[in-house]
């Protein structure tokens, strides 16, 4: 990892998602004059408590390097706020872009779900779904995380197995990029049953195509304030809010969304946002201590 930062020669490094990579990351750059960038990619990041990594050395690692960071980013303010107050660290908030889609608005027929086979993402709730709408059509989207880590596994091949029994489910496993934005175009609502998320790229990927969301997390209540979508507290009542969608009684314009979307999340948005944050640190003196 070392000698690949040295190859790499870069001025500014960039690290998403926590993890043990942080510390020798930042102590090659303090070695050698660089910065470093951390971005968050869900909430647990930025809370001791619920970190996601169950091993004492690798959370020292992690913890370490973030409070020596030269500037960290986080996905919306939930995130800010828990970093501020976990941390005394002050974060930009920037949110994900995304490429501005040419879909045509008519083909809507799926129920689509996309996620990594992870216990956060709940992907059984996409199942009790479907159960719940036999004359719908659902598509999952996803692939296995680690084949070494045997419960995920798991989780994989009992969700597979799961929906093989469900006529009005179909379940395509891991798509590349290309072929799961297919899927996206395919969709008239995306529903998100995860327990954390930062700033979701499928959140991205359906608005750019003017397509709702229900979902249990709302970052920064975007999906809530702008009509993008529909959120729901449990299970019980994303039932709920899918079938008042599937019987029109909640209705969404594809194309304000698609607008909202093309206003806040293009990748030019994004950019220029970075660049603010790169060119700010970049003749800062390095931090203090090791």
């Amino acid at each position: 990892m070392w000698q690949g930062l040295a190859r790499a020669d870069a001025d500014l490094y960039y690290l998403r998602a926590a993890g043990f990579e942080l510390a020798p990351v930042v102590l090659f750059a303090r070695r050698n004059g660089r910065k470093v960038i951390f971005c968050g990619a869900d909430e647990r990041d930025f809370d001791p408590k619920r970190v996601a990594l169950p091993i004492l050395r690798d959370r020292i690692m992690y913890f370490w390097g973030l409070r020596r960071c030269d500037a960290i980013v986080a996905q919306n303010k939930a995130q800010q706020s828990l970093l501020r107050k976990n941390f005394l660290i002050n974060a930009s908030i920037i949110y994900n872009g995304f490429h501005e889609s040419q879909r045509e608005i008519s083909l809507q027929e799926d129920i689509l779900w996309v996620a990594n086979f992870l216990n956060i993402k709940q992907p059984w709730i996409f199942l009790e779904l479907a159960r719940h709408f036999p004359d719908e059509q659902f598509v999952m989207v996803g692939g296995r995380t680690d084949d070494r880590n045997k419960e995920k596994c798991n989780l994989y091949d009992a969700i597979a197995s799961e929906a093989k029994h469900l006529s009005n489910v179909k379940f395509k496993g891991f798509l590349p990029f290309d072929l799961a934005n297919k899927q996206f175009e395919r969709a008239k609502v995306f529903i998100n049953t995860s327990l954390h998320e930062g700033f979701p790229n499928t959140f991205l990927q359906a608005w750019s195509m003017g397509i709702p969301i229900i979902s249990f997390v709302d970052p920064d209540n975007l999906i809530r304030e702008n009509r993008l979508g529909l959120v729901a507290t449990n299970t019980s009542e994303m039932i709920q809010h899918l079938s008042d969608f599937l019987s029109s009684r909640i209705i969404f314009s594809a194309n304000n969304i698609r607008t909202f979307c093309e206003a806040n999340f293009s990748i030019e948005r994004v950019v220029d946002d970075y660049e603010t944050v790169f060119r700010s640190i970049m003749h800062k003196a390095p931090k203090s201590g090791q």
